[in-house]
């Protein structure tokens, strides 16, 4: 007759523990000791031994999308002052960041937005929009 709890070893992954070993810090009262042991064991963390090791020999962490600045590269425009963009300090303000070409109706957005929820109410916002010519 099988006693005890889990089984630990080999099994259908390999004998990989999928949690972590469950551990209080020496020194600790025993009361407390015993109190973190049975939440780490009501709560098992995934083990993440794997992925530190990886990331400690330097695998790859992910690559940023293509076309994103390097924050240690060099900068993409050095004649721009650091204040561009913003209301104070030499460079254009606020405006510079306004893009006309960008600008949509509020019927389009409204109408846009009623065709992927199927929502009436927007569907009434739009037409109500159009009629206002906004």
């Amino acid at each position: 007759m099988a006693r005890g709890g889990q089984r630990q070893g080999a099994g259908g992954n390999g004998g990989l523990r999928t949690t972590q070993t469950v551990q209080a810090p020496a020194g600790e009262n025993y009361g407390d000791k015993v109190a973190m042991e049975d939440a780490q064991r009501a709560i098992p963390l995934e083990n993440t031994a794997g992925v530190q090791n990886q990331m400690a020999q330097g695998a790859p962490q992910g690559l940023p999308p293509s076309g994103l600045p390097s924050l240690g590269g060099p900068t993409a425009r050095p004649n721009e002052p650091i204040t561009s963009g913003i209301a104070i300090g030499p460079g254009a303000g606020p405006e510079a960041l306004a893009n006309p070409a960008v600008s949509t109706a509020m019927y389009d957005t409204l109408a846009a937005m009623a065709r992927i929820t199927g929502s009436a109410d927007l569907e009434d916002l739009a037409q109500r929009a159009q009629q206002l010519g906004q």
